[in-house]
């Protein structure tokens, strides 16, 4: 086993790396996106510093917001009427 075979084998590994890491941060954006629209903000705000332990702690709004319900509302009962049939989803 020559040195020049340790070099070829080590030259993958920043290519794992990056194959790993670009859908790692991909995923990372996505979520903190939509953590933010639960906070009512858009996703860009998670680009401010230290903001990400802010959404980590923060209760998101009871209410609608401009981007959806909340997706955490749980209603205490349901009539009939306001369930939809399996055709309208």
């Amino acid at each position: 086993m020559g040195l020049g075979e340790d070099r070829e084998s080590n030259s993958l590994l920043p290519l794992i790396f990056l194959v790993v890491l670009i859908p790692m941060v991909w995923f990372q954006l996505a979520q903190g996106a939509k953590r933010c629209h639960d906070l009512g903000n858009s996703g860009w705000w998670q680009l401010i510093p230290f903001y990400g332990l802010w959404m980590i702690f923060e209760n998101g709004e009871n209410r609608t917001n401009r981007y959806g319900a909340n997706p955490k509302y749980v209603s205490t009962f349901t009539t009939a009427a306001t369930v939809k049939p399996p055709s309208e989803y």
